[in-house]
């Protein structure tokens, strides 16, 4: 990966990423900032309640997590999403919204890649994931 300022439309964008094989031989198109919305629908959303021991006390923390499923709408249709350097799309991209701890809104992404790990003497295969991470003040997380 390596990002390019060269822009063969620099009036468009002044960037863009390329992927490249080990050869440093670019494979694959320019990977473009896309500066519009990127729709989903939000599907199976459930409350949950977690326990975490802290200094040896119990600490309760409730929220809600859900899937994010790319959308598709008039004028927009839905997209694919994958991680560069695999042809595999994501197929679990998760929501999670919880109440910060202070009055600080932030928005979170993590993701993985695919991987196999050795569990008592079973092979199991976690799958390529993305997750958005929502904190909210804790008056708006009531509301």
């Amino acid at each position: 990966m390596r990002t390019n300022t060269r822009s063969p439309h620099p009036n468009l964008y002044s960037w863009f990423i390329e992927e490249l094989d080990a050869t440093g031989k670019k494979i694959g198109p320019d990977y473009k900032p896309w500066g519009s919305n990127l729709h989903f629908d939000a599907k199976n959303l459930r409350v949950y309640r977690g326990l975490t021991l802290e200094d040896g006390k119990a600490k309760a923390s409730d929220g809600i997590i859900g899937a994010l499923i790319p959308s598709e709408g008039r004028r927009h249709s839905a997209v694919v999403y994958s991680f560069f350097g695999t042809d595999r799309p994501v197929d679990t991209i998760t929501l999670r919204i919880c109440k910060s701890e202070d009055e600080r809104e932030v928005c979170a992404v993590w993701g993985s890649v695919a991987y196999i790990s050795e569990w008592d003497f079973e092979d199991v295969r976690t799958p390529d994931t993305v997750e958005l991470q929502l904190f909210l003040a804790p008056s708006r997380f009531e509301d």
